[in-house]
């Protein structure tokens, strides 16, 4: 192919033999008809009669466009996938279902920094230049998640109606060790799990007010106390806390 268009004689040449043969250019798609073509033209060319295909190089390069096809839809859908996901993963109510994930919460956004991490030069203490660490890139990524969890729960804690008593949530709550991937949740997903948690806060005490111990429920909660609970059933969690 590279052959025949390599000048406009030679693709000329190549298109009166296609009509010639099938009537028209649109007919050559068909790989059988294209073959007689090329064929053709090879033979026609006494110099290029080297570069003629045999019946086991069409074979093959049928094999190889059949492959390509099927990669070039595929490249186009992950193009696609690569798209909406970064939408998705911009989107707050996504970060904030992620947050409200028990086995999740904010400790998962450490895994959005991946390998390789930028070169991002800082100031450091000593007022020397350096380069920022793969740690300060995942902390800031958890701290962005944090922000935004504060800022939507205490909206929705500042509108809720105030009850005549506040009890302190967190008195029949029990800290429970890390729960392992059990066997319905033995999948690939459980890799997205696989972080360290922060150490669980103490509560507050019960003489706190309640703007002190609705943020005392939210600093211990962003520091997974309960435990994780069953990462593929996360709505257990939540009826047991509450």
């Amino acid at each position: 192919m590279t052959k025949i268009v390599s000048s406009p004689q030679r693709h000329l040449q190549f298109r009166k033999i296609s009509q010639e043969k099938y009537g028209g250019k649109a007919e050559t798609k068909h790989l059988a008809k294209l073959m007689v073509s090329i064929d053709t033209w090879v033979f026609n060319v006494p110099a290029l009669r080297g570069v003629g295909l045999s019946v086991s190089d069409w074979k093959l390069l049928s094999d190889v466009g059949k492959f390509l096809e099927i990669f070039t839809h595929a490249t186009s859908a992950l193009e696609k996938l690569e798209k909406y996901k970064g939408k998705a993963e911009a989107n707050q109510f996504y970060k904030l279902g992620t947050m409200l994930h028990p086995s999740l919460r904010a400790g998962w956004f450490k895994n959005r920094v991946t390998d390789p991490i930028p070169w991002v030069l800082v100031t450091g203490a000593n007022g020397q230049k350096r380069y920022k660490t793969k740690e300060e890139f995942q902390n800031n990524e958890v701290d962005k998640a944090e922000v935004l969890f504060r800022q939507v729960t205490t909206t929705y804690f500042e509108d809720a109606p105030k009850s005549a008593s506040t009890e302190n949530s967190s008195s029949d709550s029990q800290d429970q060790p890390p729960t392992k991937a059990t066997k319905a949740s033995e999948s690939w997903l459980v890799s997205i799990f696989d972080f360290d948690m922060t150490e669980a806060a103490k509560p507050a005490t019960i003489t706190a007010t309640p703007k002190e111990l609705f943020k005392d429920e939210i600093k211990r909660y962003l520091r997974f106390e309960g435990g994780r609970g069953d990462p593929m059933d996360p709505l257990t969690w939540w009826k047991a806390s509450n």
